[in-house]
């Protein structure tokens, strides 16, 4: 069996490059604001990429995760602008009824932006003369020693467990490429 690297997505999906997987991690009705989860309820906030059956019948192979952060006065002690978190951040792959396959951080939590250095270590916070700071986070799977490869029905999920509507801006994309099985 080969393995072919697959492009030109016709389900809307952006894929660049012929193959490549760039996708926005988005609830199960395509919000794409992470700052949106948990603004009233104990419900936490679900994103999550997947791979499209169609497109790709042997999965995706993910090489990095790309956040972008924005609020105003980000430290390291305090989660985007606010207070640390009390239940934090969850990242796993699950299956698509949110049964965890793989849990990236051990039972652990991000409860603050200094916290994100146990995925990534490379980000700094920038603080703009005015305005409100930013904090983009590159975790780079393929750097942790191989890639992620989501099978048809598993979801890579970040988890939102606190109300996160008073950040500014907080969104995430996934990167990688489409694969697709053939004899």
């Amino acid at each position: 069996m080969t393995v072919q690297r697959y492009g030109d997505n016709a389900l809307g999906e952006s894929t660049g490059v012929a193959g490549h997987f760039f996708k926005r991690f988005a609830t199960s009705t395509g919000g794409i604001d992470l700052n949106a989860a948990g603004s009233a309820s104990t419900t936490p906030g679900v994103f999550f990429v997947s791979p499209s059956t169609a497109f790709a019948p042997a999965g995706a192979i993910i090489f990095d995760v790309n956040m972008s952060i924005v609020d105003g006065s980000i430290t390291p002690a305090k989660f985007a602008g606010l207070s640390a978190l009390t239940n934090g951040v969850k990242l796993a792959v699950t299956n698509s009824t949110g049964g965890v396959i793989f849990d990236f951080l051990d039972g652990q939590t991000i409860k603050t932006n200094a916290d994100w250095a146990l995925l990534s270590g490379n980000d700094a916070i920038v603080h703009p003369a005015a305005g409100d700071d930013a904090f983009p986070i590159r975790w780079e799977l393929e750097r942790a020693g191989a890639k992620l490869l989501l099978r048809q029905g598993q979801q890579l999920r970040v988890t939102v467990q606190d109300p996160s509507s008073g950040i500014s801006s907080w969104t995430a994309m996934a990167q990688g490429h489409y694969e697709r099985h053939r004899g």
